[in-house]
Protein backbone atom coordinates (compact mmCIF):
# COMPACT_ATOMS: atom_id res chain seq x y z
CA UNK A 1 0.00 0.00 0.00
CA UNK A 2 3.05 2.67 0.88
CA UNK A 3 3.63 2.84 -3.18
CA UNK A 4 -0.28 3.82 -3.97
CA UNK A 5 -0.34 6.21 -1.35
CA UNK A 6 2.74 8.13 -2.49
CA UNK A 7 1.38 7.38 -6.14
CA UNK A 8 -2.20 8.66 -5.32
CA UNK A 9 -0.38 12.24 -3.02
CA UNK A 10 1.68 12.77 -6.20
CA UNK A 11 -1.02 12.45 -8.97
CA UNK A 12 -3.16 14.99 -6.66
CA UNK A 13 -0.23 17.35 -7.12
CA UNK A 14 0.18 16.72 -10.23
CA UNK A 15 -3.71 17.56 -11.06
CA UNK A 16 -3.47 20.52 -8.73
CA UNK A 17 -0.44 22.21 -10.42
CA UNK A 18 -1.94 21.83 -13.70
CA UNK A 19 -5.39 22.94 -12.53
CA UNK A 20 -3.82 26.44 -11.59
CA UNK A 21 -1.81 27.38 -13.78
CA UNK A 22 -4.53 26.61 -16.90
CA UNK A 23 -6.61 28.83 -14.59
CA UNK A 24 -3.80 31.47 -14.42
CA UNK A 25 -3.45 31.82 -18.14
CA UNK A 26 -4.24 35.37 -19.42
CA UNK A 27 -5.79 36.62 -22.51
CA UNK A 28 -4.22 39.94 -23.91
CA UNK A 29 -6.62 42.78 -24.91
CA UNK A 30 -6.24 43.80 -28.30
CA UNK A 31 -5.11 48.09 -27.35
CA UNK A 32 -2.48 49.26 -25.64
CA UNK A 33 -3.17 50.07 -22.21
CA UNK A 34 -1.84 51.38 -19.52
CA UNK A 35 -2.95 49.01 -16.39
CA UNK A 36 -2.55 50.77 -13.09
CA UNK A 37 -3.55 48.72 -10.31
CA UNK A 38 -5.58 50.20 -7.15
CA UNK A 39 -3.66 48.29 -4.51
CA UNK A 40 -3.35 51.84 -2.04
CA UNK A 41 -5.43 50.07 0.08
CA UNK A 42 -2.40 47.54 0.98
CA UNK A 43 0.70 48.61 2.54
CA UNK A 44 2.93 48.33 -0.60
CA UNK A 45 5.91 50.75 -1.35
CA UNK A 46 4.59 52.76 -4.55
CA UNK A 47 7.43 51.57 -6.96
CA UNK A 48 5.58 47.97 -6.75
CA UNK A 49 1.80 49.89 -7.50
CA UNK A 50 2.55 50.34 -11.77
CA UNK A 51 1.81 47.09 -14.02
CA UNK A 52 3.13 48.38 -17.49
CA UNK A 53 2.38 47.29 -20.52
CA UNK A 54 4.62 48.38 -23.56
CA UNK A 55 3.44 48.97 -27.61
CA UNK A 56 5.80 51.17 -29.63
CA UNK A 57 4.59 52.35 -33.27
CA UNK A 58 6.28 49.36 -34.78
CA UNK A 59 4.46 46.71 -32.98
CA UNK A 60 1.19 48.30 -33.49
CA UNK A 61 2.71 48.69 -37.39
CA UNK A 62 3.53 44.58 -37.70
CA UNK A 63 0.60 43.35 -35.38
CA UNK A 64 -2.55 43.41 -38.33
CA UNK A 65 -4.48 44.87 -35.29
CA UNK A 66 -3.33 42.27 -32.59
CA UNK A 67 -1.08 44.82 -29.72
CA UNK A 68 1.41 41.96 -28.46
CA UNK A 69 1.79 42.94 -25.00
CA UNK A 70 5.42 43.03 -22.89
CA UNK A 71 5.05 42.74 -19.01
CA UNK A 72 7.24 43.55 -16.22
CA UNK A 73 7.06 41.15 -13.61
CA UNK A 74 7.77 43.19 -10.43
CA UNK A 75 9.45 42.39 -7.01
CA UNK A 76 5.83 42.01 -5.26
CA UNK A 77 4.09 40.19 -7.83
CA UNK A 78 6.96 37.74 -7.57
CA UNK A 79 7.57 37.18 -3.92
CA UNK A 80 3.50 36.46 -4.31
CA UNK A 81 4.10 33.76 -6.44
CA UNK A 82 6.85 32.02 -4.73
CA UNK A 83 4.58 31.99 -1.60
CA UNK A 84 1.90 30.69 -3.17
CA UNK A 85 4.57 28.24 -4.55
CA UNK A 86 5.56 27.42 -0.62
CA UNK A 87 1.83 27.19 0.17
CA UNK A 88 1.42 24.22 -1.93
CA UNK A 89 3.98 22.17 -1.25
CA UNK A 90 4.25 22.61 1.98
CA UNK A 91 -0.05 21.58 1.66
CA UNK A 92 1.23 18.21 -0.25
CA UNK A 93 3.76 17.84 1.86
CA UNK A 94 1.63 17.06 4.93
CA UNK A 95 -0.55 15.07 2.96
CA UNK A 96 1.56 12.59 2.34
CA UNK A 97 2.78 12.99 5.95
CA UNK A 98 -0.72 11.90 6.32
CA UNK A 99 -1.07 8.99 4.26
CA UNK A 100 1.78 7.44 4.96
CA UNK A 101 0.97 6.84 8.56
CA UNK A 102 -2.52 6.17 7.57
CA UNK A 103 -0.92 3.32 5.76
CA UNK A 104 1.31 2.26 9.17
CA UNK A 105 -1.27 2.84 11.70
CA UNK A 106 -4.19 0.74 9.49
CA UNK A 107 -1.80 -1.94 9.54
CA UNK A 108 -0.86 -2.39 12.54
CA UNK A 109 -4.56 -2.08 14.42
CA UNK A 110 -5.48 -4.49 11.91
CA UNK A 111 -2.92 -6.45 13.05
CA UNK A 112 -4.46 -6.15 16.55
CA UNK A 113 -7.62 -8.37 15.50
CA UNK A 114 -6.22 -11.20 14.55
CA UNK A 115 -4.44 -13.29 17.08
CA UNK A 116 -1.68 -13.84 14.03
CA UNK A 117 -1.29 -10.32 13.92
CA UNK A 118 1.54 -9.34 15.51
CA UNK A 119 4.19 -10.97 17.72
CA UNK A 120 2.47 -9.75 21.12
CA UNK A 121 -1.12 -11.97 20.10
CA UNK A 122 0.89 -14.94 19.80
CA UNK A 123 3.08 -14.62 22.66
CA UNK A 124 -0.09 -14.02 24.44
CA UNK A 125 -1.55 -17.06 22.81
CA UNK A 126 1.48 -19.22 23.66
CA UNK A 127 1.39 -18.63 27.47
CA UNK A 128 -1.73 -18.83 28.16
CA UNK A 129 -1.92 -22.72 26.10
CA UNK A 130 1.27 -23.03 28.45
CA UNK A 131 -0.32 -21.36 31.93
CA UNK A 132 -3.58 -22.31 31.87
CA UNK A 133 -3.81 -25.50 30.11
CA UNK A 134 -6.39 -27.76 31.61
CA UNK A 135 -8.85 -24.75 32.53
CA UNK A 136 -11.78 -23.31 30.83
CA UNK A 137 -10.00 -20.07 30.13
CA UNK A 138 -8.67 -20.85 26.20
CA UNK A 139 -7.83 -18.51 23.58
CA UNK A 140 -8.67 -19.61 20.12
CA UNK A 141 -8.31 -17.79 16.78
CA UNK A 142 -12.41 -17.02 17.22
CA UNK A 143 -12.82 -16.07 20.41
CA UNK A 144 -9.67 -13.23 20.01
CA UNK A 145 -11.07 -12.34 17.08
CA UNK A 146 -14.73 -11.31 18.45
CA UNK A 147 -13.28 -9.91 21.34
CA UNK A 148 -10.49 -7.78 19.15
CA UNK A 149 -11.62 -7.16 16.34
CA UNK A 150 -14.58 -4.22 17.48
CA UNK A 151 -11.89 -3.15 19.24
CA UNK A 152 -9.58 -2.78 16.00
CA UNK A 153 -12.45 -0.89 13.97
CA UNK A 154 -13.50 1.50 16.66
CA UNK A 155 -9.66 2.56 16.96
CA UNK A 156 -9.35 2.67 12.99
CA UNK A 157 -12.42 5.51 12.96
CA UNK A 158 -10.35 7.54 15.77
CA UNK A 159 -7.44 6.94 14.24
CA UNK A 160 -9.11 8.23 10.66
CA UNK A 161 -10.44 10.88 12.47
CA UNK A 162 -7.03 11.91 14.22
CA UNK A 163 -4.99 11.91 11.22
CA UNK A 164 -7.95 14.22 9.21
CA UNK A 165 -7.45 17.05 12.08
CA UNK A 166 -3.69 16.84 11.83
CA UNK A 167 -2.81 16.75 8.34
CA UNK A 168 -5.64 17.80 6.50
CA UNK A 169 -8.25 19.55 8.50
CA UNK A 170 -8.80 22.62 5.61
CA UNK A 171 -10.49 19.22 3.00
CA UNK A 172 -12.13 17.73 6.24
CA UNK A 173 -14.76 20.58 6.63
CA UNK A 174 -14.76 21.67 3.20
CA UNK A 175 -18.40 20.37 2.28
CA UNK A 176 -19.18 21.78 -0.92
CA UNK A 177 -17.00 20.05 -3.74
CA UNK A 178 -15.55 22.26 -6.41
CA UNK A 179 -15.17 21.72 -10.12
CA UNK A 180 -10.79 20.94 -9.37
CA UNK A 181 -11.89 18.62 -6.57
CA UNK A 182 -14.20 16.98 -9.12
CA UNK A 183 -11.47 17.03 -12.14
CA UNK A 184 -9.23 15.73 -9.96
CA UNK A 185 -11.26 12.65 -8.40
CA UNK A 186 -11.77 11.62 -11.37
CA UNK A 187 -8.27 12.00 -12.29
CA UNK A 188 -7.35 9.87 -9.53
CA UNK A 189 -9.90 7.17 -10.34
CA UNK A 190 -8.81 6.60 -14.08
CA UNK A 191 -5.00 6.02 -12.60
CA UNK A 192 -5.91 3.85 -10.14
CA UNK A 193 -8.13 2.03 -12.66
CA UNK A 194 -5.14 2.13 -14.93
CA UNK A 195 -2.79 0.69 -12.51
CA UNK A 196 -5.07 -2.05 -11.54
CA UNK A 197 -4.65 -3.23 -15.55
CA UNK A 198 -1.51 -3.19 -15.30
CA UNK A 199 -0.86 -5.63 -12.39
CA UNK A 200 -2.58 -8.12 -15.23
CA UNK A 201 -3.81 -11.11 -13.89
CA UNK A 202 -3.30 -13.33 -10.62
CA UNK A 203 -0.46 -15.83 -11.23
CA UNK A 204 -0.57 -19.74 -10.38
CA UNK A 205 1.87 -18.87 -7.48
CA UNK A 206 -0.46 -16.03 -6.32
CA UNK A 207 -3.29 -17.73 -6.71
CA UNK A 208 -1.95 -20.85 -4.81
CA UNK A 209 -0.85 -18.57 -1.97
CA UNK A 210 -4.60 -17.38 -1.35
CA UNK A 211 -5.93 -20.48 -1.17
CA UNK A 212 -3.18 -21.46 1.50
CA UNK A 213 -4.45 -18.52 3.80
CA UNK A 214 -8.01 -19.22 3.26
CA UNK A 215 -6.93 -22.67 4.18
CA UNK A 216 -4.96 -21.25 7.10
CA UNK A 217 -7.72 -19.45 8.14
CA UNK A 218 -10.32 -22.29 8.02
CA UNK A 219 -8.73 -24.33 10.09
CA UNK A 220 -7.45 -22.51 12.81
CA UNK A 221 -11.54 -20.86 13.50
CA UNK A 222 -12.77 -24.50 13.10
CA UNK A 223 -10.41 -25.97 14.85
CA UNK A 224 -12.18 -25.45 18.53
CA UNK A 225 -15.01 -23.66 19.51
CA UNK A 226 -15.71 -22.34 22.84
CA UNK A 227 -18.93 -24.97 23.26
CA UNK A 228 -18.62 -26.85 20.32
CA UNK A 229 -15.21 -29.59 19.64
CA UNK A 230 -14.12 -28.91 15.81
CA UNK A 231 -12.04 -31.01 13.58
CA UNK A 232 -9.28 -31.52 15.72
CA UNK A 233 -11.85 -34.25 17.64
CA UNK A 234 -10.69 -36.57 15.52
CA UNK A 235 -7.13 -36.42 16.93
CA UNK A 236 -5.76 -37.69 20.44
CA UNK A 237 -6.22 -35.39 23.04
CA UNK A 238 -3.65 -32.31 23.18
CA UNK A 239 -2.46 -33.48 19.85
CA UNK A 240 -3.19 -30.65 17.53
CA UNK A 241 -2.59 -27.12 18.60
CA UNK A 242 -2.35 -24.20 16.32
CA UNK A 243 1.14 -24.39 15.84
CA UNK A 244 0.50 -27.29 14.48
CA UNK A 245 -1.62 -25.95 11.71
CA UNK A 246 0.75 -23.30 11.10
CA UNK A 247 3.58 -26.02 10.48
CA UNK A 248 1.43 -27.79 8.42
CA UNK A 249 0.58 -24.39 6.48
CA UNK A 250 4.03 -23.40 6.13
CA UNK A 251 5.64 -26.06 5.04
CA UNK A 252 3.24 -26.20 1.87
CA UNK A 253 4.35 -23.01 -0.28
CA UNK A 254 7.96 -25.08 -0.30
CA UNK A 255 6.30 -28.17 -1.66
CA UNK A 256 3.45 -27.05 -4.20
CA UNK A 257 4.91 -25.37 -7.73
CA UNK A 258 4.73 -22.11 -8.50
CA UNK A 259 3.70 -22.79 -11.88
CA UNK A 260 0.62 -24.75 -12.87
CA UNK A 261 1.61 -28.47 -13.64
CA UNK A 262 -0.75 -29.22 -16.34
CA UNK A 263 1.51 -27.42 -18.74
CA UNK A 264 3.60 -28.91 -21.36
CA UNK A 265 6.98 -26.92 -20.45
CA UNK A 266 6.01 -27.53 -16.80
CA UNK A 267 9.47 -27.55 -14.60
CA UNK A 268 9.15 -28.32 -10.96
CA UNK A 269 10.04 -24.93 -8.88
CA UNK A 270 8.61 -24.51 -5.47
CA UNK A 271 6.69 -21.34 -4.59
CA UNK A 272 9.76 -20.40 -2.24
CA UNK A 273 12.62 -22.25 -2.00
CA UNK A 274 14.10 -23.44 1.71
CA UNK A 275 17.14 -20.58 1.17
CA UNK A 276 14.47 -17.77 0.41
CA UNK A 277 12.71 -18.77 3.37
CA UNK A 278 16.06 -19.08 5.93
CA UNK A 279 17.62 -15.45 4.50
CA UNK A 280 14.05 -13.62 4.51
CA UNK A 281 12.26 -15.19 7.59
CA UNK A 282 11.84 -12.59 10.37
CA UNK A 283 13.89 -14.71 13.09
CA UNK A 284 13.79 -11.78 15.42
CA UNK A 285 10.45 -12.34 16.04
CA UNK A 286 10.82 -15.93 16.74
CA UNK A 287 13.83 -15.01 19.29
CA UNK A 288 11.68 -12.83 21.07
CA UNK A 289 8.25 -14.62 21.13
CA UNK A 290 10.54 -17.83 22.80
CA UNK A 291 12.12 -15.09 25.19
CA UNK A 292 8.84 -14.46 26.13
CA UNK A 293 7.71 -17.62 27.08
CA UNK A 294 11.07 -18.35 28.45
CA UNK A 295 11.17 -15.34 30.75
CA UNK A 296 7.65 -16.58 31.78
CA UNK A 297 8.95 -19.84 32.79
CA UNK A 298 11.69 -18.65 34.55
CA UNK A 299 9.26 -16.39 36.56
CA UNK A 300 7.21 -19.70 37.98
CA UNK A 301 10.44 -21.69 38.24
CA UNK A 302 12.40 -18.96 40.84
CA UNK A 303 9.16 -18.70 42.17
CA UNK A 304 9.28 -14.66 41.42
CA UNK A 305 5.44 -14.90 40.25
CA UNK A 306 4.65 -15.95 43.96
CA UNK A 307 6.48 -12.74 45.51
CA UNK A 308 4.99 -10.49 42.55
CA UNK A 309 1.41 -11.35 43.66
CA UNK A 310 1.97 -10.95 47.40
CA UNK A 311 3.42 -7.91 47.05
CA UNK A 312 0.47 -6.82 44.93
CA UNK A 313 -2.23 -8.73 46.84
CA UNK A 314 -3.64 -5.04 47.60
CA UNK A 315 -5.15 -4.51 44.31
CA UNK A 316 -7.13 -7.10 45.01
CA UNK A 317 -9.92 -5.42 46.95
CA UNK A 318 -9.66 -2.51 43.89
CA UNK A 319 -12.30 -2.33 41.40
CA UNK A 320 -11.48 -4.36 38.40
CA UNK A 321 -12.22 -1.58 36.08
CA UNK A 322 -8.92 0.31 38.03
CA UNK A 323 -6.69 -2.59 37.86
CA UNK A 324 -7.48 -2.96 34.22
CA UNK A 325 -6.81 0.48 33.83
CA UNK A 326 -3.63 0.28 35.70
CA UNK A 327 -2.23 -2.56 33.74
CA UNK A 328 -2.90 -0.98 30.29
CA UNK A 329 -1.11 2.60 31.65
CA UNK A 330 1.74 0.10 32.91
CA UNK A 331 1.97 -1.48 29.80
CA UNK A 332 1.86 1.75 27.70
CA UNK A 333 4.82 3.53 29.96
CA UNK A 334 7.45 0.53 29.51
CA UNK A 335 6.58 1.16 25.74
CA UNK A 336 6.54 5.01 25.07
CA UNK A 337 10.09 5.16 24.76
CA UNK A 338 9.92 3.13 21.23
CA UNK A 339 5.95 2.98 20.57
CA UNK A 340 5.67 6.02 19.00
CA UNK A 341 8.72 6.31 16.81
CA UNK A 342 10.06 5.36 13.60
CA UNK A 343 11.82 1.82 14.86
CA UNK A 344 8.70 0.45 16.88
CA UNK A 345 7.47 -1.75 14.11
CA UNK A 346 7.97 -2.94 11.51
CA UNK A 347 5.84 -0.63 9.51
CA UNK A 348 6.46 2.61 11.21
CA UNK A 349 9.99 1.91 9.64
CA UNK A 350 9.13 1.19 5.91
CA UNK A 351 7.18 4.15 5.71
CA UNK A 352 10.00 6.18 7.70
CA UNK A 353 12.37 4.55 4.99
CA UNK A 354 10.35 6.90 2.35
CA UNK A 355 12.27 10.01 3.74
CA UNK A 356 9.07 11.75 3.96
CA UNK A 357 8.63 12.11 7.96
CA UNK A 358 10.74 13.26 10.43
CA UNK A 359 10.71 11.36 14.30
CA UNK A 360 8.98 14.45 15.32
CA UNK A 361 6.15 14.02 12.85
CA UNK A 362 5.75 9.92 13.91
CA UNK A 363 5.88 10.89 17.63
CA UNK A 364 3.22 13.91 17.25
CA UNK A 365 0.93 11.92 15.72
CA UNK A 366 1.76 8.54 18.03
CA UNK A 367 1.25 10.22 21.38
CA UNK A 368 -2.05 10.83 20.75
CA UNK A 369 -2.52 7.00 19.11
CA UNK A 370 -1.22 5.60 22.17
CA UNK A 371 -4.38 7.55 24.43
CA UNK A 372 -6.62 6.64 21.93
CA UNK A 373 -5.49 2.77 21.75
CA UNK A 374 -5.30 3.21 25.88
CA UNK A 375 -9.31 4.54 26.30
CA UNK A 376 -10.49 1.76 23.09
CA UNK A 377 -8.32 -1.12 25.17
CA UNK A 378 -9.87 -0.07 28.85
CA UNK A 379 -13.78 0.08 27.36
CA UNK A 380 -13.50 -3.45 25.13
CA UNK A 381 -11.69 -5.26 28.17
CA UNK A 382 -14.62 -3.43 30.33
CA UNK A 383 -17.81 -4.42 28.65
CA UNK A 384 -17.60 -6.98 25.88
CA UNK A 385 -14.28 -9.03 26.78
CA UNK A 386 -15.94 -10.79 29.78
CA UNK A 387 -18.52 -12.60 27.74
CA UNK A 388 -16.28 -13.55 24.95
CA UNK A 389 -14.30 -14.95 27.80
CA UNK A 390 -17.28 -16.72 29.67
CA UNK A 391 -15.18 -14.68 32.76
CA UNK A 392 -17.34 -14.38 36.03
CA UNK A 393 -16.43 -13.25 39.70
CA UNK A 394 -15.10 -16.16 40.91
CA UNK A 395 -12.60 -16.76 37.50
CA UNK A 396 -11.41 -13.20 37.73
CA UNK A 397 -10.72 -12.97 41.02
CA UNK A 398 -8.32 -16.09 40.81
CA UNK A 399 -6.52 -14.30 37.90
CA UNK A 400 -5.63 -11.89 41.26
CA UNK A 401 -5.44 -13.50 43.95
CA UNK A 402 -1.93 -15.10 45.61
CA UNK A 403 -2.43 -18.67 44.48
CA UNK A 404 -2.76 -17.80 40.79
CA UNK A 405 0.60 -19.54 40.05
CA UNK A 406 -1.11 -23.08 41.70
CA UNK A 407 -2.43 -24.89 38.86
CA UNK A 408 -4.73 -26.59 41.10
CA UNK A 409 -6.35 -23.35 41.93
CA UNK A 410 -6.49 -22.42 37.99
CA UNK A 411 -8.53 -25.81 37.36
CA UNK A 412 -11.50 -23.91 39.54
CA UNK A 413 -11.82 -21.53 36.63
CA UNK A 414 -15.25 -21.94 35.14
CA UNK A 415 -17.69 -20.58 32.12
CA UNK A 416 -20.16 -17.85 33.22
CA UNK A 417 -24.00 -19.53 33.97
Amino acid sequence: MLPVAIAITDELERHDKQFHERSKEIRQPTAAVIEILDLTKADIPSEHLTKEIIADASHIENSNGVIPVVHRKLPFFRTRKRLASLDHEKKYAQLKKGFLLSVAYSSTIGGLSSLVGTAPNVLVKGFADDRYSGTDFKITFQNFLSFALPAAVIMLVFCWMWLQLLFNTKELFQWRITNELREAQNDLHNMLRQQYKDLGTPSWSECSVAVIFVMLVLLWVTKDFDSTPGWDIIFRSKYISDGTVALFIGVLPMILPNKNPFKKDWHYQPIIKWTDLAKNMPWGALILLGAGLAIAEAFQVSKLSESMAEVLSFISAAPMAAVILAVIIISGLFTEVTSNLSTATPPNAIVFASGELRVWDMMKAGIVMNIIGFLVVFFAATTWMPKVYNLNDESIALFFSINVTNVKGLNKLSPHK
